[in-house]
């Protein structure tokens, strides 16, 4: 993914790009139980920057949630810059909101298997 920022709009048409791939990927091969995971160079502390915005724009659209912001989960940060030493929550695991209520581990030999067969397609 590209880097995010406050200004660069070639950097969200990029961003917007790669999110609509994802999503028309999954129109095409009729996956509805995402899971989306991955390093998206966006932090959601980051109210003001371009793919924050775009990503919960895209979130809500799907409607999904990501994990990692669960009461459950105890992710202090994913990203630690070895100039600044700033930390932040920049890669995330995108999942549906209807799912998130229900037991995850349950779900995921269904999860598993539109992957696997997503990936053998791909390829």
């Amino acid at each position: 993914m590209s880097c995010d920022s406050e200004s660069d709009m070639s950097n969200i048409t990029e961003f917007c790009g790669i999110l609509d791939n994802v999503n028309a990927t999954a129109v095409k091969y009729g996956i509805q139980r995402n899971i989306i995971g991955g390093d998206f160079n966006t932090d959601f502390q980051r109210k003001d920057y371009l793919h924050t915005f775009y990503l919960e724009e895209y979130m809500q659209k799907l409607s999904l949630v990501n994990c990692l912001s669960h009461r459950n989960m105890s992710v202090d940060y994913t990203f630690e810059s070895k100039m600044s030493g700033a930390k932040s929550t920049i890669d995330h695991i995108l999942i549906l909101c209807r799912l998130m209520c229900l037991n995850l581990f349950y779900h995921m030999k269904l999860y598993t298997a539109e992957i696997i067969y997503l990936i053998t397609r791909l390829s």
